[in-house]
């Protein structure tokens, strides 16, 4: 029998996590989490803290100019995106791109795709959630930030077995992915990504949102599924990360969790078509954007 993304014991993760080591958290997320545990935190002092990292600042700016908010003038001040973002928004972007700057660059890796294609599903997780009204939606876009983050992180350990046996998983149309994937490698990306967010302190609910998200167990039962792990896989079956990798030509996991989805949150098909052509438009004028 094969381990699913919640069987592995402690000594089992320590031994598959020999040569993969989980980025500690930046400087900038330390301070913006610690201004975030005062009674009444600081808006300023956030914008203060975020523009000491370019970087972070520069991502901050770029999400509070993306088409998908819509904004008639260009934002050019760190104090003023917070403001228009939002405390828990910026704290998820200074996550992510805290993150993405750890881990760097790899060579035979495209991250730069990688992370656009996460903060698109981030970006659908979010407005899907408002959607449904079954979620925050702050929460629903660091699960969409962080849920497949360790893949960096296994793609750098493993070179190119790595992404063969991710084209293994995602094609396979009966098991589930990170099953096949811990066959190659006794560990899977949502185990370690789970480690990750308790290593950064994200809510309980998302780090194990993280570690189920391809749980075949739990995704195709409506009575264990959670709101996060509903809205993240509506995400990924419109920006579905296996198909923008060049992993698989076809999803072969929505087929089999669609009908459990759709029991969960109540949508139809035709539902599901209209947010389906509604994130299509936003990935088209993102990708208008930056031509």
């Amino acid at each position: 029998m094969t381990n699913t993304s919640t069987e592995f014991d402690p000594s089992q993760v320590e031994k598959a996590l020999k040569g993969i080591t989980i980025p500690p958290r930046p400087r900038a997320l330390l301070a913006v989490q610690e201004e975030m545990r005062k009674d009444s935190p600081e808006l300023r002092e956030i914008a203060h803290i975020v523009s000491q990292d370019i970087g972070i600042s520069s991502g901050i700016i770029k999400t509070v100019n993306s088409p998908f908010l819509g904004l008639r003038n260009k934002v050019t001040s760190i104090e003023q995106a917070v403001m228009l973002l939002g405390i828990k928004h910026v704290v998820n972007i200074v996550g992510s791109m805290g993150l993405k700057n750890a881990i760097g660059k790899i060579d035979g890796f495209d991250t730069d795709y990688f992370w656009d294609n996460a903060s698109d599903i981030a970006v659908i997780s979010a407005e899907i959630s408002k959607q449904l009204d079954n979620c925050e939606a702050d929460a629903a876009y660091t699960l969409g930030l962080f849920k497949d983050a360790a893949l960096p992180l296994l793609v750098q350990k493993h070179q190119h077995a790595y992404p063969k046996a991710m084209g293994a998983a995602y094609q396979n149309q009966k098991r589930s992915i990170t099953d096949i994937e811990s066959e190659y490698f006794e560990i899977n990306h949502a185990m370690i990504g789970y480690h990750i967010a308790l290593n950064w302190h994200l809510p309980e609910n998302i780090c194990d949102a993280i570690r189920d998200h391809h749980d075949l167990a739990i995704l195709t039962n409506p009575d264990k599924l959670t709101p996060l792990l509903a809205v993240l896989k509506l995400a990924e079956s419109i920006a579905n990360p296996g198909i923008q990798l060049n992993w698989t030509e076809e999803d072969h996991e929505w087929p089999q969790i669609a009908r459990a989805i759709f029991e969960y949150t109540g949508l139809s098909e035709p539902d599901y078509q209209d947010m389906k052509d509604f994130a299509q438009e936003y990935l088209l004028s993102r990708e208008c954007s930056t031509h």
